[in-house]
């Protein structure tokens, strides 16, 4: 592991940072979609706009999950023996179901 210096440090706080925000805004955009579908009789709710928005869903999740997976390889290269075994859930899998 490379010795950080102070600048290092206060880069890296920044950039997660603009990460949280990111997903906070993510994850902002996702519920509100949630609360939409939710929110009106779901047999009611025109197919293709459901369709839309579950997409939406999809795509904001990805995003999500690719920010995450890019901080969290920031911060390991800083502390690797942080690193936990994960749970990874393979989308074919939920598609099968």
């Amino acid at each position: 592991m490379a010795q950080n210096t102070l600048p290092d440090y206060l880069v890296i706080i920044k950039q997660q940072i603009n990460s949280q925000q990111t997903l906070l805004q993510y994850y902002t955009e996702m519920e509100s979609i949630v609360e939409m579908i939710i929110g009106k009789e779901m047999l009611r709710f025109p197919r293709a706009k459901l369709s839309e928005y579950l997409w939406k869903l999809s795509d904001l999740m990805s995003e999500a999950q690719e920010l995450n997976e890019g901080i969290v390889k920031t911060l390991m290269e800083i502390d690797p023996s942080c690193l936990k075994p994960r749970l990874r859930i393979v989308r074919n899998d939920l598609k099968s179901k």
